[in-house]
């Protein structure tokens, strides 16, 4: 239309009358008809959503709009003023979805208008879109109110799963193939009956790995010098993959256990899930486990209730879903447990898709017990090998044959099954069962041995305060209850097969952040009262324990101590007595003491106790001291001149070496433990002075961990990183890992070649990395023309002779750049593939860091 073009340009303050539609031609049917007309309005949502123009079939009488309802307004231009998202889910069927609103329309029941196409008339809009509208004659406009207007929605954001991390291309960094990766040698001595080398103990630990598995070895030392007496105390081998599991030496059966002795065997393992990794010991049972759980969340509602699936206090909006008429929703695959999941969602109604009203709030909930797997998984695990008793030989004494095999499958998304057949003590069949429904509080674990033994666990919690429990196993029963009866207030009760009746009363009130009182009281079933109490007030803190035939109250006070600062000193009054043949009494004060420094391994630099008792039994003095000798070094004395039961000096000294092997000696981690089913990093970035791309001894290895590492496109905090004299560790599952060193993170003038490699982790070491830095040059000056006059906005290109990055900027106004992170090199200057003056700068090893060069951009001819 040719009225159309010139209208775009206009403003919407300047339309003051009706523009007719020059071509629209209809016969009317009435005197009324005729009042009605094609004019061109505006459409005014708030101050960011107007449209200028917008032709509309309406009619007005100065100075009001006549029949406002029945005004028809073409659907695009509504739907894009207000805002709302479309999609299609049916045959001309779209959803519409707004901050305040989300609904369905046909689109086969809306008006159809010879000149404007499908419409909506005013009165659509108001009862379908959820919008108030009137006619602003000053603004010559539509104008549409809603509270959700000027309102960003909350979209869903789904279930953020870990990206796999992007290796192609990347610098493939491996394992060793073998190592001795840590030793923990622990050595005591107490010369309580003189100073022979006879009274020293020990105990040997050694982790490594093996063809991308882990081993480790402890070995016991009754009489250190005299390698006879020393024996194994525990042997094994740990292969992981996602898949399956190879676990060979000292390990837990699956099974209840028959025979005597520890069970030493060879286990292979296959499931189709991750497990759930976890630090410590290697159990063949526990890997067994899965890692998350996919379930669907279905429910009930009304057509047309807008429902969504949230998490953390509905902060977070996961999916959404508009109810059909059939009066059903369904979100499909809801991860539950893991690491990265929650085990209970809240699911929010909207009556009519109105996200504007409060809605109806229903908690899902499904926390799986650990055995049980997911619908239609199946795993399972073999295994064979013998019962090992110690004595005096070094390997013991390895007897009766034991093994056995079990499958288990998730028969249902409620239900798993194990059945299985085992060797111990003669051959049987075994059977488990795993019971957890979806949003009943109930769970129900059995397992056993085919006609011998059988153990049973079931919990029943019908509200959040209330709680059953009955427990079987081979020895005993116990059933056992707790119900909150108020915040401060709680009773429980439980009933031994073997130790009785008990019933127990809770209380604890909180006077202030740092004021509460807590008090129990135990009655069991012979009327006999054990009671406890603490009180704290502050740094004082007060409690006593009362157990009938023995009592203990302790008086403490901590010093004004910054928690932040790790340091930990307290003043402690310990009063014990106890009935056995003749009453004792022991009364003592002492001092504890953490220093704020920490060793390398994380431990305190100095652990002290020291304090003097008086009692029954005489009176002397009490210490407990712990310190670092050397980085991997700790020595630990005590001494106890008097106890609550006798009067006898004892002292003991206790020495711990506990060393990384990996490229070259360091101090060992804490926790070796972990390195069982744990790898990690073993990073270092070093000066590389003689360019060499190897780490010689007179080279420094820089372990300022601040802003260096990122792990799968993730900065690792320093908390992560454990910053050595020559490394950076960083422990992490076994997996393949995209590790980053941010060059912001590296010292002035320094660089390195490569900055992202492909790493591979294994349990049992650390996975080595050098990486070599190179001096880095920057030379800075001003571009300026024949003139003398900076150039602005130029960009200052060198380029390297032979191999090298190009490197360049752009000056800023007065003409100033900066050429960072050069290598040894010569480099042409350009300006816009123009040579400058000076044209080539060299740089060498006798080249200063930072230089300053102004340069100068001639005429061209």
């Amino acid at each position: 239309m040719s009225f159309a073009i010139f209208v775009a340009f206009l403003n919407l303050s300047a339309i003051a009358a009706p523009f007719y539609q020059s071509n629209f031609q209809e016969t009317p049917s009435s005197e009324e008809e005729t009042d009605w007309q094609i004019i061109l309005v505006g459409l005014i949502a708030s101050a960011r959503r107007e449209i200028p123009a917008v032709l509309v079939r309406a009619k007005i009488q100065e100075p009001e709009a006549i029949q406002l309802q029945q005004w028809l307004v073409p659907y695009q231009s509504v739907i894009e003023v207000l805002g709302f998202e479309q999609e299609a889910v049916g045959d001309n069927e779209v959803q519409l979805s707004s901050p305040g609103l989300v609904t369905r329309l046909d689109l086969n029941e809306l008006s159809e208008n010879s000149e404007l196409g499908l419409v909506l008339s005013i009165q659509d809009i108001e009862e379908k879109l959820g919008v108030d509208a009137r006619f602003d004659l000053n603004e010559y406009a539509i104008v549409f109110s809603a509270p959700w207007l000027d309102q960003r929605r909350r979209s869903p954001i789904g279930f953020e799963e870990e990206p796999e991390p992007e290796l192609e291309g990347l610098p493939k960094v491996s394992p060793p193939a073998f190592s001795l990766t840590a030793l923990e040698q622990v050595t005591t001595f107490n010369p309580s009956t003189g100073l022979s080398a006879s009274e020293l103990e020990g105990d040997l630990l050694a982790i490594g790995t093996f063809l991308e598995g882990s081993w480790q070895i402890e070995i016991g030392q009754d009489k250190l010098d005299q390698k006879g007496t020393w024996n194994l105390e525990g042997f094994e081998y740990f292969r992981p993959t996602p898949k399956h599991d190879l676990i060979v030496g000292e390990q837990s059966p699956f099974w209840i256990q028959q025979g005597q002795g520890e069970y030493w065997g060879i286990t292979y393992l296959q499931r189709e899930d991750e497990p759930d990794s976890r630090l410590g010991r290697v159990d063949p049972e526990q890997r067994l486990q899965t890692n998350t759980f996919r379930r669907d969340i279905t429910g009930e509602a009304a057509p047309g209730t807008l429902v969504q699936l949230t998490r953390n206090r509905n902060q977070e909006v996961l999916d959404e879903v508009l109810v059909d008429a059939d009066g059903t929703y369904r979100f499909e695959n809801v991860p539950f447990g893991g690491r990265r999941f929650r085990s209970e969602y809240e699911v929010l109604l909207f009556p009519e898709g109105q996200l504007t009203l409060d809605p109806a709030v229903r908690t899902v909930s499904f926390r799986p017990l650990p055995e049980q797997l997911p619908a239609g998984r199946v795993h399972w695990l073999v295994s064979a090998g013998s019962r090992r008793e110690r004595n005096d030989r070094f390997m013991g004494e390895f007897s009766e044959l034991a093994g056995g095999a079990t499958v288990r499958w998730g028969v249902a998304e409620n239900m798993t099954l194990g059945v299985g057949l085992i060797h111990d003590q003669g051959t049987h069949g075994w059977g488990e069962l795993f019971f957890r429904p979806m949003n009943v509080p109930l769970d129900l674990a059995i397992a056993g041995v085919f006609g011998k033994d059988l153990e049973m666990n079931i919990n029943y919690q019908p509200t959040s305060t209330l709680r059953f429990n009955f427990n079987r196993d081979r020895t005993s029963s116990n059933f056992r209850s707790s119900w909150q009866i108020l915040p401060n207030l709680r009773v429980s009760g439980r009933w031994d097969s073997e130790q009785g009746t008990e019933f127990r009363i809770n209380t604890r009130f909180r006077q202030s952040i740092d004021r509460s009182t807590r008090i129990e009281v135990t009655l069991d079933d012979t009327n006999e009262i054990q009671w406890q109490m603490r009180q704290q007030w502050g740094d004082l803190e007060l409690s006593h324990e009362d157990n009938n035939d023995s009592t203990r109250t302790e008086i403490s006070y901590d010093f004004a101590n910054d928690f932040r600062s790790n340091q930990e000193s307290r003043l402690i009054f310990d009063y014990e007595t106890r009935q056995f043949n003749e009453s004792q009494q022991l009364a003592t004060l002492s001092w504890e003491y953490r220093s704020r420094k920490r060793d390398v391994s994380g431990e305190p630099l100095w652990d002290i106790e020291l304090g003097y008792g008086i009692g029954s039994q005489g009176q002397g003095m009490q210490a407990d001291v712990e310190t670092m000798l050397l980085p991997g070094l700790r020595l630990r004395g005590r001494y106890e001149g008097v106890s609550l039961s006798s009067a006898e000096n004892r002292l003991s000294l206790e020495l711990t070496t506990r060393m990384n092997l990996q490229q070259s000696l360091s101090p060992g981690d804490r926790d070796l433990d972990d390195l069982q089913t744990q790898g990690g990093f073993l990073v270092q970035p070093f000066f590389d002075n003689n360019g060499n791309g190897q780490l010689d001894p007179d080279e420094e290895v820089y372990t300022d961990a601040t802003n260096l590492l990122i792990l799968n496109g993730d900065p690792l905090r320093e908390s992560q990183i454990i910053q050595q004299r020559d490394r950076l560790l960083v422990t992490v599952p076994p997996d393949d890992y995209r590790l980053e060193l941010d060059p912001a993170g590296f010292p002035l003038d320094w660089q390195a070649t490569d900055t992202t490699f492909a790493v591979k982790v294994v349990p049992g070491s650390y996975t080595p990395l050098t990486v070599p830095l190179k001096q880095s040059y920057t030379v800075s000056g001003v571009l300026t023309n024949e003139n003398n006059e900076p150039i602005g906005g130029a960009r200052v290109v060198a380029i390297p002779q032979g191999e090298g990055n190009r490197r360049f900027s752009i000056t800023n106004q007065g003409g100033v750049f900066f050429l960072e992170r050069l290598e040894q090199s010569t480099y042409q200057l350009q300006v816009q593939n123009q040579p400058l003056n000076p044209s080539a700068i060299t740089i060498d090893e006798n080249t200063p860091p930072f230089q300053q060069q102004n340069l100068t951009l001639p005429r061209q001819e």
